[in-house]
């Protein structure tokens, strides 16, 4: 009698679990299907493409900036180069100078500061201060990833020959994808950038949890879905880690770079701009690790400017969350200037031996 109860027992555990793994296999396909991951293009994202910006035949950009063009948005002026850049003009590089090429994304476009107060013009003269002769040129590109930052090295980059490259990074590289909705107001043409959703990890980041984030669109969308319900019981909630879902590709291209650059004899490094801190979580921590831990594998230099611009909660130094405020571009420029240092004393070293 025990042995019969036991078997229906069991019988009725297996049908049980075997539903719910046929549920859950149900809803992950749904999902896979409907759901997307993608946040709607909004306002404030904005860019006024009939004055800066345009559509570009490069379908791994999506857009450019407009070559020659000039606006003045919220009383800063802004005038795009030649080349479809925010930055003076450039000509050949010439011999007796060390040409540094700063890429990026709005960190180095300089978004709403002077072009002089954009770290890379505030590093040309520090540098040309302490008696180096070196020009830095800016290519900074608002809402740019790592992906469309490979091609812009390949395409546009290379062809101003320059000694260093310095990749500027910030975390919402890492995001899947950037794209693009287009529409009209009057007759002006207005381009918006949106990236695919950051995902918080609702419950502690474990190996599993990291595996299943990483293949399961259930397992996101409920973590997407608490985290929303928290937000509403706690609009100031910030969780203490993410998932973004272009990371490991995004991590792929920063190796693509290196290769590139190896392969055309310039010298790369990088310097990471943190966002801003609020309160004593970071979402971001792993993710700065696991850039650190590529960089040091693949023997690329690099600066994290988060304690540089966090240190005292940042005070002063930011604008808004992502982009520091010319103070902060000072702060950043000086730090970057000191870990430049070593590395353009070696190139000087490398063209002096090349030159001898």
């Amino acid at each position: 009698m025990i042995a019969v109860r036991t078997k229906k027992l069991l019988k009725k555990i297996f049908v049980t679990v075997v539903t719910v793994i046929v549920l859950l296999f149900l809803f992950e396909i749904t999902l896979r299907i409907f759901f997307k991951f993608k946040f709607e293009p909004r306002g404030r994202a904005r860019l006024p493409a009939s004055q800066t910006f345009k559509l570009s035949e490069n379908k791994d950009l999506l857009y450019e900036l407009l070559p020659g063009s000039q606006a003045e948005i919220r009383g800063v002026e802004i005038k795009i180069n030649a080349a479809g850049f925010r930055d003076k003009e450039y000509g050949p590089p010439e011999s007796e100078k060390t040409r540094i090429v700063c890429v990026g994304d709005s960190v180095t476009y300089g978004w709403m500061v002077a072009l002089e107060d954009t770290y890379h013009k505030r590093l040309e003269s520090l540098l040309n201060e302490r008696g180096y002769k070196a020009e830095v040129l800016g290519m900074g590109v608002p809402g740019y990833n790592t992906i469309q930052e490979y091609c812009l090295i390949r395409e546009k980059a290379l062809n101003f020959d320059p000694d260093l490259l310095l990749l500027q990074i910030v975390v919402n590289d890492f995001e899947r994808t950037v794209s693009i909705r287009t529409f009209r107001e009057g007759k002006k043409l207005v381009l918006v950038p949106y990236h695919d959703f950051t995902i918080p990890f609702m419950v502690k980041r474990t190996g599993f949890t990291y595996f299943l984030m990483k293949s399961s669109h259930l397992f996101k969308f409920v973590n997407l879905r608490l985290s929303w319900i928290k937000t509403k019981q706690d609009p100031g909630f910030t969780p203490r880690d993410v998932f973004l879902l272009g990371e490991e590709r995004s991590l792929r291209y920063l190796k693509k770079i290196k290769s590139l650059l190896d392969k055309n004899d310039v010298r790369f490094a990088a310097v990471i701009f943190p966002f801003q801190q609020r309160e004593d979580i970071y979402a971001y921590s792993a993710l700065h690790d696991k850039i650190h831990a590529l960089f040091e594998k693949i023997q690329v230099p690099y600066i994290d400017l988060f304690e540089t611009l966090n240190s005292d909660g940042g005070e002063g130094l930011w604008q808004s969350r992502r982009h520091p405020n010319k103070i902060g571009y000072k702060a950043a420029s000086a730090a970057i200037f000191e870990f430049l240092l070593p590395l353009l004393e070696k190139l000087e070293k490398k063209e002096a031996v090349e030159n001898h």
